[in-house]
């Protein structure tokens, strides 16, 4: 992900959703962090945050915090 203000908005988001803080969260952030009991709030607070949808396949590739900026690229957000 960039450096940018989308990309620190991914990462806080994710941070908000796993319940811990958003410095301690990188794009290798992984599924030490990103675990089956926290990912499905997270995804739909991006679904939410971000007017989109995923599938059920899509929510299982994510895991990393980089794998999910760039699925939310591919839908066309801008990170």
């Amino acid at each position: 992900m960039n450096d940018d203000g989308a990309a620190d908005e991914l990462q806080r988001l994710v941070a908000e959703a796993l319940n811990m803080p958003a410095l301690s969260l990188g794009d290798d952030s992984s599924s030490e962090t990103i675990t089956s009991d926290n990912a499905t709030g997270m995804m739909v607070l991006l679904e939410e945050t971000y007017g989109i949808a995923f599938e059920a396949e899509e929510m299982a590739r994510q895991t990393s915090v980089g794998a999910i900026g760039g699925m939310l690229r591919a839908k066309g957000i801008a990170l």
